[in-house]
């Protein structure tokens, strides 16, 4: 225990250490949902700790759940994304924001520094 407190008391647990998940995809609706669910699983079957969304709902609202679970990066699709087959990821830490095709899963995993 004493240990624990010193650690915890010099902010040595690294950030992320509270969440095992990566990557949120937030859901916008049914047809945004079956977009990024194929992507999801593939990600997976990578090796990448994926959450989709439950429910349709308030960006604000999955935004807060993300922050709530210390998830690194969110993937914010819509239509647009939908048909130009891309998916966008953004890092909650940094704010930094990119398109990626959806096929290009290396791309994909270096944003996510896997």
């Amino acid at each position: 225990d004493r240990i624990y407190d010193v650690l915890q008391g010099l902010g040595k647990f690294p950030a992320g250490l509270g969440s095992s998940t990566r990557l949120l995809f937030a859901v916008m609706g049914p047809d945004e949902l079956r977009y990024v669910l194929p992507v999801a699983r593939v990600l997976r079957e990578k090796g990448v700790a994926v959450e989709v969304y439950p429910d349709a709902t308030k960006l604000k609202k999955q935004f807060d759940y993300a922050a709530r679970k210390a998830i690194p990066f969110i993937s914010i699709n819509g239509s647009s994304e939908i048909e130009a087959g891309t998916v966008n990821l953004k890092n909650l830490e940094t704010g930094d924001q990119q398109a990626f095709p959806a096929a290009d899963m290396d791309r994909i995993l270096e944003f996510l520094s896997i």
